[in-house]
């Protein structure tokens, strides 16, 4: 992969070219105006002619690549795919102490993609500050669906407790809640509490 000439300066994206022999495929990197690096560009591979190319920057959201050595001289090798990246984290919050951390992940699906998971899961990961988290509770579909809220509020109780609030933007810069959880990270426990639906 190379960047095709100078860095675009503050707000502008860069433009790459992924090259094959003679095949390439142009594309541009968001990158906050700041210069590429290899943490921009990451390859999977996955046989000795096939991989995915993954573009990132900091004002994107990847973008997937896929690269398959084809031996027709009329075939691109490249094709740019829509390509589930798995749970991402959007918010996390820490516990008055410091002790602990929650984080909210979601499922994030490669730039482009018309699909959208509108019923996935939100997944409230737990533990110990600075550590990896691994453990995790799921605010399943039925309890509320993605589109319904905008952000969540995180009220700690203690180090071991934590109230979760999804919050709708409304009118008139007048939020509401439009779902209220309670988690008890010491037993993993995470309770549903019904909110009044706003008229």
């Amino acid at each position: 992969m190379i960047e095709r000439g100078e860095n675009a300066g503050f707000f502008g994206p860069s433009t790459v070219r992924i090259k094959y022999g003679k095949e390439y495929l142009e594309t541009s990197i968001h990158n906050d105006g700041m210069d590429l690096n290899d943490t921009n560009v990451s390859v999977e591979w996955l046989n000795n002619e096939q991989a995915f190319i993954t573009l990132d920057g900091d004002e994107q959201i990847p973008e997937v690549i896929e690269f398959k050595r084809n031996y027709r001289k009329d075939t691109n090798p490249f094709k740019v795919i829509h390509k589930n990246l798995g749970y991402i984290t959007f918010e996390k919050s820490y516990s008055p102490g410091h002790e602990n951390v929650i984080e909210y992940r979601a499922v994030t699906f490669s730039l482009g993609s018309s699909q959208r998971v509108k019923t996935s899961p939100i997944r409230v990961y737990y533990g110990k500050a600075k550590t990896e988290l691994t453990k995790f509770v799921e605010i399943q579909a039925g309890s509320i669906d993605r589109q319904e809220y905008d952000y969540f509020q995180s009220g700690w109780v203690d180090d071991t407790e934590v109230q979760i609030t999804a919050m709708k933007k409304g009118k008139d810069y007048v939020d509401y809640p439009v779902h209220l959880f309670t988690l008890h990270l010491d037993k993993g426990v995470l309770e549903d509490h019904y909110v009044e639906a706003q008229s």
